[in-house]
């Protein structure tokens, strides 16, 4: 039995919102393999994640509804693990919640700066307007 269905079978929004828990995931496990190489004053700073990356209402919506239903579906999976008794301590359910926030509080800072890139822009554009 599979656990995920054909990639053919699976909506367009559901392969998002899959890819982008993927990452989160992927994001999560880098930043605890960071977490115990370095001590918590040699961290620099965030990633950049829209580094590159052009200015698009629409498109930043859909990050922002990703991220909220990547993050549920995280808790979800951690509530569920937990709830069934297969984690051995507390300890593990509460660090993956507080990895879950934390990667979760990076993306929507740069979304929100994103978002205030927008305004800005369409505020110059309204004043440029005769």
């Amino acid at each position: 039995m599979a656990f995920l269905p054909p990639l053919e079978d699976i909506s367009l929004g559901r392969r998002f919102i899959l890819a982008f828990m993927l990452i989160l995931i992927a994001a999560l496990g880098v930043e605890a393999f960071e977490d115990s190489n370095y001590p918590a004053e040699a961290q620099i700073s965030e990633p950049q994640l829209y580094e590159g990356i052009p200015l698009d209402a629409t498109l930043l919506h859909l990050d922002r509804q990703a991220l909220n239903d990547a993050y549920h579906e995280y808790v979800l999976l951690i509530m569920g693990v937990y709830l069934k008794g297969d984690l051995a301590d507390d300890r593990r359910a509460s660090a993956g919640f507080k990895k879950a926030r934390a990667a979760y509080n990076i993306v929507a800072s740069q979304i929100a700066k994103r978002e205030q890139e927008l305004l800005q822009q369409d505020r110059l554009k309204q004043n440029r307007m005769p």
